[in-house]
């Protein structure tokens, strides 16, 4: 049974997830988030705007995981107007998801881009850690997971983790993805969902603690 906060799920509208890769989990684990934003510089290069060598599975992979969750492909209602690289999906229950590719972050962010942000009440901190705060509102709801480090002396100073760690009014609420049975996060594949749940943290420090991932993990 898949067991999830409603007090924090409730109050999220609009999710945006840079370096979102394959990460499908998300859409699943939060239905009432009704417009998702993705975004990620693949299939053109995996390290943002550094050269690399173009992925050639990224987009059949992404593509089959989005239609094997019941998530439908769309064609933009503004294609001629916004972004080329962008693939739009709406999943049996009217989630709507607009995913950038080949878009690095922030150096390739456009005005529709910015717009876009700016209407997002929460944001996926997982994996990524960007610096693009000031395009958000003043107060978002943060969804976390275990597979990412938020020890605040082990991230750059500049960027998202160590930002909000240091400005905690600027977070309206956090919420972390476990699982009760460990899974590597990115091997592309979805975890069984009886084995996962969503909960509620009340500080950045119990985030930052990783009491539950030691446990779960056996970390040393």
């Amino acid at each position: 049974m898949l067991r999830v906060c409603i007090y924090n799920i409730y109050i999220m509208g609009t999710a945006v997830y840079i370096g979102a890769g394959t990460d499908i989990l998300p859409l699943l684990l939060f239905p009432s988030i009704r417009e998702w934003i993705y975004m990620d510089s693949q299939p053109r290069s995996e390290w943002g705007t550094l050269p690399s060598t173009p992925s050639t599975t990224f987009l059949p992979l992404l593509h089959s995981l989005l239609r094997d969750s019941g998530w439908t492909p769309k064609e933009p209602k503004d294609a001629d107007k916004g972004p080329k690289d962008r693939i739009v999906y709406q999943s049996v229950t009217n989630q709507r998801l607009t995913y950038f590719i080949n878009t690095a972050c922030p150096e390739e962010l456009t005005e529709e881009h910015r717009r876009l942000f700016s209407t997002a009440d929460t944001l996926v901190l997982i994996g990524h850690d960007p610096a693009f705060l000031d395009m958000l509102p003043s107060s978002i709801h943060l969804i976390t997971n275990l597979h990412t480090t938020y020890d605040r002396t082990l991230c750059a100073p500049d960027r998202m983790i160590a930002f909000l760690a240091a400005h905690p009014d600027r977070i309206a609420s956090i919420v972390q993805i476990r699982e009760t049975r460990p899974y590597d996060h990115w091997e592309n594949t979805l975890p069984s969902m009886e084995h996962m749940s969503i909960v509620s943290l009340s500080t950045w420090e119990e985030l930052e603690s990783n009491l539950y991932k030691q446990q779960l993990y056996h970390m040393t």
